[in-house]
């Protein structure tokens, strides 16, 4: 009889998910867990969702202070 080295893992919509949240929130969009990470930032494995909270913004916060705004001290 063959052994399994490790339980297989899960993933749903590239966030991890155990056997127990697929039996009661259904198996839909649920695969199994590639052993290899498939996404990484800086050679280190990463979800989606932490590429994007990692990922610099294209305009940065002094950029966005500097812009007058369009009719601002304006009274009439």
């Amino acid at each position: 009889m063959a052994a399994a080295a490790e339980l297989p893992t899960y993933e749903s919509m590239g966030l991890p998910i155990t056997a127990l949240q697929i039996s009661i929130v259904g198996s839909a969009h649920v695969r199994e867990a590639s052993p290899v990470p498939t996404l990484t930032l800086g050679g280190m494995p990463a979800s989606p969702h932490q590429i994007a909270v990692l990922t610099g913004r294209k305009t940065s916060i002094g950029e966005l202070a500097e812009k007058p705004t369009i009719g601002a001290g304006k009274r009439e």
